[in-house]
Formats: structure tokens, C-alpha cells, sequence
């Protein structure tokens, strides 16, 4: 990800830009509805209240846990 900025119509619709590159591409830029940036790998751990979250049948864990990639393979999302 190169950068991430307001939409033109931001104020209307909240949306946002993600521009990013790939290897041996050129830049693109995406819009999306919402963004969720998740960092602090080397803080202490912080994890919101999220309603529902109790009725939730994954895994649970967050970026410091995540060692290996052991258990998720074959699969093509991670959040």
C-alpha cells in the first residue's frame, strides 16, 4: 500500500482510496466503502469491544500471536 486518502465524494458517501503497487506493475488505486488499518505489532495489545464478537466461531487472535502460517493453509483471507 503506497497511500490511503478521502474519496472525492468522501463527505457523501465515506468512502476511501487505496493506492497500491505490486511487483512489476504500476501503481493502482481502489475505492472502498471502509478501511480498517491494523498495526502496533510492537505495542501492547489492544482489542476493542466489538459487538457480537462473543457469537463468533473462528480463531481469535491478533497480529503479535501470529507466528506461522501453520493452520491456515488453503485459505485465501486472513483478517
Amino acid at each position: 500500500v503506497i497511500c490511503v486518502t478521502k474519496h472525492d465524494d468522501y463527505d457523501a458517501t465515506g468512502r476511501w482510496d487505496v493506492t497500491y503497487q505490486e511487483k512489476s506493475k504500476e501503481p493502482a488505486t481502489v475505492t472502498y466503502d471502509g478501511v480498517f488499518v491494523a498495526n502496533s505489532r510492537n505495542q501492547q495489545i489492544y482489542r476493542p469491544k466489538l459487538e457480537g464478537l462473543e457469537n463468533f466461531g473462528g480463531r481469535i487472535f491478533d497480529s503479535q500471536s501470529f507466528k506461522q502460517a501453520e493452520g491456515f493453509e488453503n485459505r485465501r483471507i486472513l483478517i
